[in-house]
């Protein structure tokens, strides 16, 4: 199947109903583990990352309300949960120990105001867990790495700067520009208003290139099937305690703004961490919950679809 077929078919299922749409996110992942090739085109994944938080950002509004304990919970909850997940992996095994430390210890991932709002939740509270989780991983991950690593690698000595600027521009850029149309207002606006009925599609195409990046890095390596079993069931194990602690410490007002913030991992952040300053082997997790995590997306909006038809 070419490229072209594969946009066919993401066509035909947008032209669905609400609950066809929710399946998406498993038809994209499943889309990028049988093509491999579509790998090439993951040097466009933050460009569309960036095309959604524009859209995201366009009717974001921020309320006093969202500077809140549970952000502060969250917050905790990112920075005290990977030591734990580490030594509990350790008794499976050093390299899955590692593993799971990186992608434990990942930041809130850049479009998960895009998947709350999808069902309508609060996209202001989650965007501010998303900018406090990078700065926070920012400034204690090169603390902590040394600690878990079992083979550092030299990432040079501008790293850690790489690492500060691509973030901060992935989300300041389209805030700016969402800004500048909600200023410029009239058609304009409308129009980029529109646009946002497009954000899911545009997610799709992103999580396809990231799934089709890691089926050829584990062809490319030759992973045996049984390392990455294990990665598998420690990474499952990871999702589950992520959106199940974050959903806990957000309380009844901001439980599943919470969960995704804790729960939806910045994937792409933990592969450039691995495969900069660990064992290559350890992206192996960040890739696999991209699967974990988009499969849970993929449900909670199949349950809001179905709420929605109730009402």
């Amino acid at each position: 199947m070419s490229i072209d077929d594969d946009c066919t078919l993401l066509f035909f299922f947008a032209c669905g109903g609400g609950a066809v749409k929710s399946l998406l996110l498993c038809v994209a992942v499943i889309v990028g583990l049988s093509f491999p090739e579509l790998g090439h085109y993951s040097v466009y994944i933050r460009s569309l990352v960036m095309i959604m938080l524009t859209m995201g950002f366009l009717t974001v509004k921020f309320e006093r309300d969202m500077f809140s304990r549970e952000i502060i919970y969250v917050l905790a909850a990112n920075l005290l949960i990977p030591l734990p997940i580490y030594f509990l992996a350790r008794l499976v095994g050093e390299q899955e120990a590692e593993a799971a430390f990186l992608i434990a210890s990942a930041p809130a991932a850049i479009a998960s105001p895009i998947i709350i709002g999808f069902i309508r939740k609060r996209t202001d509270f989650v965007t501010l867990a998303v900018v406090a989780t990078n700065l926070l991983t920012i400034l204690t991950l090169p603390l902590a790495i040394p600690l878990v690593a079992t083979s550092v690698e030299a990432g040079g000595e501008d790293s850690e700067y790489t690492i500060v600027i691509s973030v901060l521009t992935t989300i300041i850029v389209p805030l700016l520009l969402a800004l500048l149309l909600r200023g410029i207002g009239g058609v304009v606006y409308r129009v980029a208003v529109w646009t946002q009925r497009l954000a899911l599609y545009v997610w799709l195409f992103a999580i396809a290139f990231a799934c089709a990046t890691a089926r050829e890095f584990i062809i490319k390596n030759n992973i045996a099937n049984e390392f990455l079993i294990s990665i598998g069931l420690v990474t499952v194990g990871i999702c589950i305690v992520n959106f199940g602690v974050g959903y806990l410490v957000g309380g009844k007002k901001f439980a599943r703004e919470s969960s995704q913030a804790l729960g939806q991992k910045n994937t792409m952040f933990a592969v450039w961490v691995g495969l900069t300053f660990l064992n290559p082997l350890s992206v192996i997790a960040p890739v696999a919950y991209i699967i974990f995590q988009n499969i849970y997306n993929a449900l909670q909006m199949f349950v809001y679809d179905l709420q929605q038809r109730k009402k």
